[in-house]
């Protein structure tokens, strides 16, 4: 256990890497590092994603590009390797029936998974991807923000996550990954998107609001709430 301690620091930046994965390519439908027991001293970053489906050679290059950029060198040499699965893996959709998760750490511990021993698992993303809440419809997808710093680009995913445009480090979560969306607002009058979250402790956060500079043709006001159709009040 005191080995898993050490390179827990390189575990939690998985997070945040899966998340603004997610933004520029598309959900994964698994996403985690294991420690197998057969070797102790070195995690494998198992994905799973219909994009990497599509094209598994420039996938993993992208995801062996992104994890240098974000990992130091001694935290890179804790990794054994990246092992891409297809979605349609057996034990990627066992795993979607025994547990969801998106946008925390889920710890597991002394597991067998996919046929093997695993001593420690960190799992970031498990979902069906084909299942994913596309209650946002029409607010998904790429915005111009009007920032305080200046005009800047934020994409919005079928989650209710949103991105902000990072020049160095492509898109960054922007608020709590934590927080629980309840419902994501567009007004057509202020040009307002606004996203009502829950805390973790199940109050309610402060509501969080883009300023967006075009509509993007819509003409009316649209609301959206996990797991439910997007409503759409047209403006005339």
């Amino acid at each position: 256990m005191t080995m898993v301690l050490e390179q827990l620091p390189m575990v939690e930046k998985v997070l945040p890497l899966a998340l603004s994965i997610s933004a520029e390519k598309g959900e994964f439908a698994l996403f985690g590092l294991f420690l197998r027991e057969d070797a102790p001293n070195r995690w494998d970053l198992v994905v799973a994603a219909p994009w990497l489906d599509r094209d598994r050679r420039g996938g993993m290059e992208y995801l062996a590009k992104k994890l240098r950029l974000r990992l130091t060198s001694e935290e890179l040499l804790t990794l054994s390797g990246i092992v891409v699965l297809e979605t349609d893996n057996p034990g990627v959709r066992a795993m979607h029936r025994w547990r969801a998760v998106r946008g925390t750490l889920e710890h597991l511990e002394n597991i067998v998974l996919f046929g093997l021993p695993i001593k420690d698992a960190r799992i970031v993303v498990c979902q069906d991807p084909s299942k994913s809440r596309e209650a946002l419809g029409i607010l998904a997808g790429e915005w111009s923000v009007k920032f305080p710093g200046g005009t800047e680009r934020a994409r919005i995913d079928s989650e209710g996550n949103y991105y902000v445009e990072d020049p160095r480090h492509g898109y960054r979560l922007w608020g709590d990954p934590k927080y629980v969306l309840q419902s994501i607002r567009y007004d057509k009058r202020t040009k307002r998107i606004t996203f009502t979250k829950l805390k973790p402790d199940g109050s309610e956060a402060k509501p969080e609001t883009l300023k967006v500079l075009s509509d993007r043709g819509l003409d009316g006001n649209a609301t959206g709430k996990p797991g439910h159709k997007l409503h759409y009040t047209r403006q005339d």
